[in-house]
């Protein structure tokens, strides 16, 4: 192995957010051998290796330095933006080879040679949200409480539902119900979502024991609401 080889290549980039076009400033960065993904071959087996991580600067600059030949998947983070890969790895290993080669094409790739520098610049793009009120039909307002938001189709993996041999995700995020009824889900892959409120209410009667008054619940039951609300 040559001494170039051995030091690696530079890899360097710049981040920027969809909205406003600035730097992405802070973001982190990862590199990740896509053989952590997806085997080099049918009867291959992922491989384990290491994912270097920085952080970009001030102006949204990335640098890595002695980098391995390869190729490599460059996953830019930040909160209160998409994490697209973090979610179709939940889903991952359902899908078929071709599928997941596929998908892995949709995201930012960089080739790594014995020696130079490489160069890769990301967008990151705002995730989504659903936001509502949640009143009852009797008036008031249901909290303490949660909406559960459950994906049915998405851009990247397309209908996960209406189809027998179709696979569940199983996506789902969770948000709380204030105490106005108001709930915000962030951070949602663009698709189109099953939302499910669950309400819980009990029964109570006065238990008297001398001087001491104190409320036992008698019955609780659960109602579980379900609606449909398509992202534009």
């Amino acid at each position: 192995m040559t001494d170039s080889a051995l030091q690696g290549s530079i890899v360097e980039g710049h981040v920027t957010c969809s909205d406003g076009n600035v730097p992405a400033r802070s973001a982190k960065i990862r590199l990740i051998p896509i053989t952590n993904l997806l085997p080099a071959s049918d009867t291959a087996k992922t491989t384990d290796e290491r994912s270097p991580e920085t952080t970009t600067d001030f102006d949204g600059y990335y640098i890595f330095s002695s980098v391995a030949p390869g190729t490599y998947i460059v996953d830019a983070r930040k909160d209160g933006y998409g994490d697209d890969l973090g979610f179709i790895r939940t889903v991952f290993d359902r899908l078929t080879r071709d599928q997941q080669k596929a998908l892995l094409l949709t995201f930012p790739q960089v080739l790594v040679r014995a020696s130079g520098v490489a160069r890769e610049d990301v967008v990151l793009r705002r995730a989504g949200a659903l936001t509502g009120r949640v009143t009852v039909d009797a008036g008031g307002t249901i909290s303490p409480g949660y909406v559960t938001a459950t994906l049915v189709s998405s851009s990247l993996l397309g209908n996960m539902e209406g189809h027998d041999d179709q696979k569940a995700t199983g996506f789902s995020q969770r948000g709380t119900i204030d105490d106005r009824g108001v709930y915000r889900i962030a951070g949602l892959p663009a698709g189109k979502y099953r939302l499910s409120v669950r309400v819980t209410e009990a029964y109570f009667d006065a238990k008297v024991d001398g001087s001491n008054v104190t409320m036992q619940p008698q019955r609780t039951g659960t109602a579980v609401l379900t609606f449909l609300h398509q992202r534009p």
